[in-house]
Order: C-alpha cells, then sequence, then structure tokens
C-alpha cells in the first residue's frame, strides 16, 4: 500500500479557519505559515476557539510579512507584522480587543 496525502491545510491563524494548499515548503518550524500569528486579549493571553467558538470563522491568508483576515459579514482586514527586534516566536502576534460598547 502506497501512502498518499488526501489534503493539506495550514492555520495561519491558530484557532482560526484552515486553509487549504497545494503544496507548503517544511521550515524547521513545521510548515511555513502554519501558526505563525495568534489572537491575544488586551494583557497578552492567548484567545482560543474553545473558549471563543466565532474564531473559527475567520479565515487569513499569509501575504509578505502581513496577515490578510476576512471573517463573515465583516469588511476585509490587512495586519502588517511588526518589524521589531523580537524572539521569532514573538514576532506576529495578532492582538484583537474588544470594541467600547
Amino acid at each position: 500500500m502506497t501512502p498518499t496525502l488526501s489534503a493539506l491545510h495550514i492555520f495561519p491563524v491558530k484557532s482560526c479557519a484552515p486553509l487549504a494548499l497545494d503544496a507548503s515548503a517544511v521550515e524547521p518550524r513545521g510548515l511555513r505559515d502554519d501558526r505563525r500569528w495568534i489572537v491575544t486579549d488586551a494583557n497578552g493571553k492567548f484567545l482560543t476557539g474553545r473558549q471563543h467558538p466565532r474564531l473559527t470563522l475567520l479565515h487569513a491568508m499569509p501575504d509578505a510579512g502581513a496577515i490578510a483576515l476576512s471573517a463573515p459579514g465583516m469588511p476585509p482586514l490587512r495586519l502588517e507584522a511588526l518589524a521589531l527586534q523580537l524572539p521569532c516566536r514573538q514576532r506576529r502576534l495578532l492582538l484583537i480587543r474588544k470594541s467600547p460598547r
């Protein structure tokens, strides 16, 4: 029996919708652009799809040092990665705060 890869998906933003790919480069940290962004609250605490199920509706597309976001009923948004001198694992934190009501 020959192994066959039937699908390839990454999650550019952890806990958000998957992105289907035809191919991907493999880097030391895994597939390119997989889980390189994360949603945090104002205090830096990670938010998950288990805590906030609507996160799974957020679609993300990596875009040359930025991320393009879309969600049902919302206008598209493109966020640039901050070019700070931080360790690699801390460079791309996506901070989404609740808007005041």
